[in-house]
């Protein structure tokens, strides 16, 4: 029997919680098969109550603690409290279907190579989707669909952090999530999860995409305004560039090159932005994304010994 470890990370995040963690009850039919671990990663609104009623109300439910702040931290910690063959993380604001846990499990069941597994993602919004959120930038809220077919993950990224596991043993053995990388508090940095996908690929590990591990992640209301969206979009360059140095370790010329690039991107994005449609945000998300890993590679080259 395959086991694994539902984790949720969550910080401050006590009214939006109660339905991930209520999505999660069917899960738990077999507490020896599949339990939940919440990591309450600094809160210091009512979560640490919330999560002491819920610990009490049945089995397979755990707590720890992480209080230093930051997603990736929050999952490492996840990764070391647990003694399940396969940690499944979601997100505390995503649904999972009763069957979510039991879809990712077997992957890891089927095939002993399987490092991580990955499934769709769809996208719901309780305060309603806004007019000028068009499908070029659902990307940005975590929407993935990859088609009926599961086998080889067909993106060099893998699996999003809501909807992805991971063999415990492996993301071990090869660092777990890099914490310079991920969500900091407000900073909306991101890029742990290509970071550990590419090297579990480099140790020899498959990753896998299930399309039948598939939930739903809720576009919340602080997410939608077109500041945030920028926002994201900035932190997505920075990120996109830090996880390129950490990952291939470019010499300080390599950087400026490589930042040469990505103003040429940006400059490219901006011609497009204006030839397209008034409601598609994506090529000015693009251009921010662009410009703010070229800044990202400048500063990291101005600091490095390379």
């Amino acid at each position: 029997m395959t086991t694994g470890t539902i984790a949720v990370c969550t910080r401050d995040r006590a009214t939006v919680l109660p339905q991930c963690l209520a999505s999660l009850d069917g899960q738990l039919a077999e507490p020896d098969e599949v339990e939940v671990l919440v990591v309450d990663n600094g809160s210091t609104d009512g979560t640490a109550d919330l999560l002491r009623r819920w610990r009490s109300e049945g089995d397979g439910r755990r707590v720890v603690d992480e209080p230093q702040v930051g997603l990736s931290r929050a999952r490492n910690a996840a990764l070391a409290a647990s003694d399940r063959d396969v940690v499944l993380f979601l997100d505390d604001d995503a649904l999972a279907p009763p069957t979510w846990a039991r879809a990712h499990l077997a992957a890891y069941a089927a095939a002993p190579d399987v490092g991580s597994v990955g499934g769709p993602v769809g996208v719901v919004w309780p305060a309603g989707q806004p007019e000028w959120i068009s499908p070029s930038v659902m990307w940005v809220y975590s929407a993935l669909d990859l088609g009926d077919e599961a086998g080889p993950f067909p993106t060099e990224h893998g699996p999003y952090g809501t909807n992805m596991s991971v063999r415990r043993a492996a993301a071990l053995a090869v660092g777990g999530y890099d914490p310079r990388l991920g969500r900091q508090g407000a900073k909306l940095l991101s890029s742990e999860e290509p970071d550990l996908t590419r090297r579990l690929r480099d140790a020899g590990w498959a990753i896998r995409y299930e399309p039948e591990a598939g939930l739903v992640q809720q576009v919340l209301p602080e997410r939608l305004g077109k500041r945030w969206l920028m926002r994201r979009g900035w932190a997505q360059g920075i990120s996109n560039a830090r996880r390129e140095v950490l990952g291939d370790k470019l010499s300080r010329r390599a950087r400026l090159h490589r930042a040469a690039d990505e103003a040429r991107e940006s400059r490219e994005a901006l011609a497009e932005r204006r030839q397209a449609e008034p409601d598609d945000l994506d090529p000015t998300v693009r251009m921010v994304a662009h410009a703010a890993a070229a800044l990202e590679l400048v500063r990291s080259s101005l600091v490095s010994r390379s």
